[in-house]
């Protein structure tokens, strides 16, 4: 058998020296920042990490899985893609996914999609000062995942309204369906943690602090480094090759994912001519 292949790639993660001086936070919009006070107090902690390749892992269709890694790669064919800047498209792009999210996750009997995103800003292009639109969204590169167990909960409670209260007696998870869209993820793919590999104690909650009306405030995981992780991605990650990912679990039990850190990462043996990565991912509640 043939050793799995590898990258090699910069990483963002978080000054280990920082949560014991601080809690991490960043402001969400710049603009809404108090006059003098810095938008963010992370600084950039580049790692050089060694990223496999999940197609040189022998089996990786079922040695990797939402249950087992937190992560899965699926095969799935989309049929609205080209149709998904459009809110026909997006709603009919929904709709595939909560059918797949059926399929894929095994005991699941609800499916709510409460968000997405789509990037297109290359990875290395300015800011264009037009907010969050996809042209001017680009990929994240730090270490992250995208919800705590506070806020996880909390995103049940508000996206589901009268009925929050009572799914929330039950098992709640918020799922992560990401895509290339057009074409193969080359320039700038996503590498996913494997959660066998994560030491919970690397995990340190960030503030995103939304507005300064009333100080609200989302919440994030950063995460520290550790030489025990270990970091995958499918190279040349076609449109029908999603991965879905879990970002919270509230009945995660012994030996069962609770989440999945991931980052963008820039790869260097990328051809110079390769395509700005162009991405949607959406994000959804599953009850079982």
């Amino acid at each position: 058998m043939l050793a799995p292949a590898y990258t090699t790639a910069k990483m963002e993660f978080l000054d280990p020296s920082l949560p014991a001086r601080e809690k991490p936070y960043t402001w969400m919009n710049p603009a809404a920042a108090p006059e003098g006070t810095p938008t963010t107090n992370i600084d950039a902690w580049p790692v050089d990490t060694v990223i496999t390749d999940v197609r040189s892992v022998e089996g990786f269709l079922w040695e990797f899985t939402v249950g087992k890694s937190g992560f899965q790669y699926v095969e799935h064919k989309s049929e609205v893609l080209d149709e998904i800047d459009t809110k026909e498209g997006m709603d009919k792009y929904y709709k595939e996914i909560e059918a797949l999210l059926l399929t894929t996750l095994p005991g699941a009997k609800r499916v709510q999609v409460f968000n997405n995103t789509v990037r297109r800003r290359k990875h290395n292009a300015p800011d264009s000062g037009l907010g969050r639109v996809p042209a001017n969204t680009g990929p994240v590169s730090r270490a992250h995942v995208d919800n705590t167990s506070m806020s996880g909960a909390r995103r049940v409670l508000a996206e589901m309204g009268d009925e929050g209260e009572e799914l929330s007696k039950g098992r709640c998870q918020i799922i992560n369906v990401w895509r290339p869209l057009s074409y193969p993820a080359v320039d700038c793919p996503l590498a996913v943690l494997d959660y066998r590999t994560l030491d919970m104690n690397d995990l340190k909650a960030t503030d995103l602090i939304l507005s300064n009306e009333g100080g609200r405030k989302g919440e994030n995981f950063s995460l520290v480094h550790n030489p025990d992780q270990k970091w995958y991605y499918m190279a040349n990650q076609s449109p029908s090759e999603p991965v879905v990912f879990k970002i919270y679990d509230s009945h995660a039990g012994e030996g069962i994912s609770k989440l999945t850190p991931h980052s963008a990462f820039v790869n260097l043996d990328a051809p110079v001519d390769a395509l700005p990565r162009q991405s949607v991912e959406i994000r959804a509640l599953v009850f079982y």
